[in-house]
């Protein structure tokens, strides 16, 4: 019978952790947080050769009556992938698929190739380093359009830039090697951050800025509830599940091409957007992690 409940690297999710708290408590359930940081893969150490099991606190994590769950963060990406991965094998979770397959499943340059393959439509984009930048100027030269949207790994409209000619994507390209992603600039006055919990559209919430560019609201965007439509909601739908994601913001703008994606969020920030439509998004999502892992542990 389930009895507790772990939540993974939730130290900055205060609103969350409120919530899903006060949530499993009202269901005879204690949680616990755990970061992934502190804890250590041990395998071979127990009374069985093959034994994997995490540790912290110097003691190995007991599974017993417990179920784990794990909110897809950018922090600490491989070692919670390999403790999902061991978890999911031994007890009750609630995980998205990408945090199984591989730290960078959902990331902005494997989404960025992924979701083209699959027939969704996103901006014109081009992944590279500063080295094969170098070497290949002429095509560059050829088809790159400014302004155009430069997109190293982060988050919260973090390492992203509008820049508007090629001594500014130079500078931003010799900061490192690391592989960068270019996209076209989609001209807009709004876009649309959607929620797809399970594979179904929960909200919807339109974004706006005064320069059309940082709509992000943690970069100071305002926003407010919206409807889409079916296509919209579609596409969303298939691009949170080509991400492998069971909880997934899809970045979606209006182009003249039609309904355009442009970044699926592991991370959608919830917390912030809730103001913006008539229930609690934090709360929805603890309802439906803590169904799931009851329904699992019978």
């Amino acid at each position: 019978m389930l009895k507790q409940i772990v939540v993974w690297n939730a130290a900055e999710l205060e609103h969350f952790v409120s919530i899903f708290d006060k949530t499993a408590t009202e269901r005879g359930l204690t949680t616990k947080n755990i970061d992934s940081k502190d804890c250590l893969i041990a395998i071979g150490y127990g009374d069985v050769a093959s034994l994997v099991s995490i540790v912290t606190d110097n003691a190995p994590l007991s599974t017993k009556d417990t179920g784990f769950v794990f909110r897809r963060t950018n922090q600490d990406t491989y070692r919670t992938h390999l403790i999902a991965t061991i978890l999911n094998k031994q007890a009750p979770t609630y995980v998205d698929e990408a945090n199984l397959l591989s730290d960078k499943t959902a990331d902005k340059m494997t989404l960025g190739v992924l979701l083209p393959l699959s027939g969704i439509l996103v901006p014109k984009s081009i992944l590279l380093t500063h080295h094969s930048y170098q070497v290949n100027q002429q095509f560059l030269a050829n088809h790159l359009t400014f302004p155009c949207v430069i997109k190293k790994t982060g988050s919260k409209g973090k390492q992203v830039w509008k820049v508007n000619n090629l001594v500014e994507l130079e500078e931003k390209l010799t900061t490192d090697d690391k592989l960068t992603l270019i996209q076209e600039y989609i001209e807009n006055d709004y876009d649309l951050r959607v929620f797809v919990m399970d594979g179904k559209v929960v909200a919807a919430v339109k974004r706006s800025s005064a320069d059309g560019f940082y709509n992000n609201l943690s970069q100071g965007g305002s926003g407010e509830s919206t409807e889409i439509s079916d296509e919209e909601r579609n596409i969303c739908i298939e691009a949170a599940k080509i991400a492998k994601l069971r909880l997934a913001g899809v970045d979606l703008v209006r182009s003249p091409r039609g309904p355009m994606v442009f970044e699926v969020n592991k991370a959608p920030q919830m917390d912030i957007f809730s103001p913006f439509i008539d229930f609690d998004l934090e709360q929805a999502y603890s309802e439906v992690v803590l169904e799931d892992l009851m329904r699992d542990s019978k």
